[in-house]
């Protein structure tokens, strides 16, 4: 019922309100009627302090009634945030407007059994809202190495298929499984060596670019209306 209900929002905008008050009625009977501990994760389209929207129209203070009612109503809380706040971006003429609007809400009974949890809201690139990861434990940033990942683009050339043809020809003994295993492996090193000196090392641009990407949102969040930081997070996502 709930789920019908976030869905019509954007449906019928007179009647917002209401479908909202309808929302978290919904939730706080369902509260009751489901005993183990529970979490909910998606776009509730409120707020729980005035800090969580940044830009744009001052808010009305209904739009932070709701979800702390809600939260006191049912002993619930919403989890912590590791890292950036905002959740969605959205521009309004020349200026950018960001909020929170996902949440992560649990039962003060599923916070004791997971008193680590925490969410962290990735960058936002192309996309208008973020996406929203729920944690048991705060991950620590550290270096690895990414799993091989055949490019579609590679296919575009025609040195890839000659790659894959000749090495896939050259002769292996063993078993039959033992040789088609041993010809992918073949394949894939002779794949990432000519990517490697044609392109790069293509997985170090992206994390690089989402490293860029991230450093220009968090100034832009100071400065949402600056028009060098727009063409420079235009650039990048481009």
């Amino acid at each position: 019922m709930y789920t019908d209900l976030c869905s019509l929002w954007d449906l019928c905008p007179r009647s917002i309100s209401t479908l909202k008050d309808l929302l978290w009625a919904q939730l706080n009977e369902l509260s009751y009627v489901i005993d183990s501990p529970w979490c909910l994760v998606r776009d509730f389209n409120d707020w729980e302090s005035p800090n969580e929207k940044r830009g744009g129209q001052v808010a009305m203070p209904h739009r932070f009634t709701r979800l702390n009612t809600f939260l006191a109503a049912i002993s619930a809380e919403s989890v912590r945030v590791n890292r950036c706040l905002f959740t969605r971006k959205k521009r309004i003429h020349t200026h950018l407007v960001y909020e929170r609007l996902d949440w992560a809400i649990v039962r003060t009974d599923w916070s004791q059994i997971y008193p680590k949890a925490c969410v962290i809201y990735g960058c936002f690139a192309c996309l208008d809202h973020c996406r929203v990861i729920l944690t048991m434990h705060i991950v620590q940033e550290r270096q690895k190495a990414y799993p091989f990942c055949f490019q579609n683009f590679w296919a575009q050339y025609q040195r890839s298929t000659e790659i894959i043809r000749k090495t896939w020809r050259t002769p292996v003994v063993g078993t039959r499984m033992f040789q088609v295993v041993k010809k992918l492996k073949n394949v894939k090193y002779e794949l990432k060596t000519w990517a490697k000196h044609h392109f790069g090392n293509f997985q170090d641009k992206v994390t690089k670019n989402e490293g860029k990407i991230k450093y220009v949102e968090t100034k832009l969040l100071d400065n949402p209306s600056s028009f060098r930081l727009n063409s420079w997070m235009h650039h990048i996502l481009k």
